[in-house]
């Protein structure tokens, strides 16, 4: 799926297009697939873990994360990490199976995950 969503970050005003050691990085996009997401499953260690590892590793190199179909009691567990994502949490957006596979994919390339919930 990764390799669908690569997205190559446009040219800064004012920089190079060559092989410029300042150049922005290419950056991804995050599926977070949260159907069947359960109260058991909600681990705010790991996720903090998770968003730590990402920002010490990968800084800015995610454009978006999608919280895909998030259960409505996801709520209270989104409350609890999103102080902990920082600058993270600004790209974070709740969608639908239904908008990934039409705002984010081709016809026909969205992984099957969500286009076989596309339109239910």
């Amino acid at each position: 799926v990764m390799e669908r969503l690569a997205l190559q970050s446009p040219p800064q005003a004012g920089s190079s297009q060559g092989g410029d050691a300042e150049a922005a990085p290419e950056q991804a996009i995050a599926l977070l697939d949260l159907e069947g997401f359960s109260p058991l499953q909600a681990d705010v260690e790991f996720a903090q873990f998770l968003v730590r590892a990402l920002h010490d590793y990968y800084p800015r190199r995610f454009a978006h994360v999608l919280l895909v179909d998030a259960p409505d009691f996801f709520g209270p567990f989104w409350e609890a990490v999103r102080p902990l994502m920082g600058s993270y949490s600004g790209i974070a957006t709740f969608v639908t199976a239904d908008d990934v596979c039409r705002k984010f994919f081709q016809p026909g390339m969205a992984p099957p995950e969500f286009s076989q919930r596309f339109g239910k």
